[in-house]
């Protein structure tokens, strides 16, 4: 359960300046995250998530020769990455199980006011050199100079009308495992919700901000997966 952030003391530089400007920019966050005030979200978008343990290259060993109907390879990798500065980077690794509709995520990347090259050094030492990075496209710039940089696989997301609602829509088609070592993905699973009509307090079609640095990284990451055997 997260606690006051003010009485960890293994908390890093990074960890106090992310919790600090989340104070200023996002304070339903904060009081969840920094202070401890822990709950669940009304609206919450993803239902179809729980936490479990799992070693992720045994079911990659496991998985290697499943297939999908179309005869392609069923579990596969997908990466994703959502760019910030005083928000959050944020990046998701995970592998897809396209037969059984499942989606493993192992790793998270959840830092704020970090460089480009300080990027692209721990996505490098962790593995991801040469992986295919699905990253948010608004931001061509930094997408080439993470490439310049080493991340050779790193490339723009599709975007357009209704692409956030329809990878949201797909990925409520799967069940969703998350590591214990992915924190800040539990948090944002567990928090990331509809926005609500001010007046009304109608639930509305659109995700609320807060909580969806790491749910956007995921939605760029799983653009390519298949839903029903039909490419969406």
């Amino acid at each position: 359960m997260t606690t006051n952030y003010k009485m960890n003391e293994f908390l890093s530089e990074s960890d106090i300046r992310l919790y600090e400007i989340m104070k200023e920019r996002y304070p339903r966050r904060y009081r969840i995250e920094g202070l401890g005030e822990w709950g669940i979200a009304e609206g919450l978008i993803y239902e179809n998530w729980k936490e479990e343990d799992f070693d992720i290259q045994a079911l990659i060993e496991k998985n290697k020769n499943k297939r999908d109907k179309r005869g392609n390879p069923a579990f596969v990798s997908v990466f994703g990455m959502d760019f910030g500065y005083n928000d959050p980077t944020a990046f998701i690794g995970a592998y897809a199980d396209k037969a059984d509709y499942k989606i493993y995520i192992y790793y998270e990347f959840f830092e704020v006011q970090m460089e480009n090259r300080k990027i692209a050094a721990k996505l490098i030492e962790d593995g991801f050199g040469e992986s295919i990075i699905r990253a948010d496209s608004e931001d061509p710039r930094t997408i080439n100079e993470l490439r310049l940089l080493g991340l050779r696989g790193i490339r723009g997301a599709k975007k357009g009308a209704g692409s956030v609602l329809g990878g949201i829509q797909k990925l409520q088609d799967y069940e969703i495992i998350v590591s214990p070592r992915c924190q800040h993905t539990i948090e944002a699973l567990s928090n990331y919700a509809w926005k609500k009509d001010r007046i009304s307090d109608k639930i509305l079609n659109e995700p609320e901000h807060d909580f969806s640095h790491l749910m956007d990284a995921l939605r760029y990451g799983c653009e390519d997966l298949s839903k029903f055997g039909i490419m969406v």
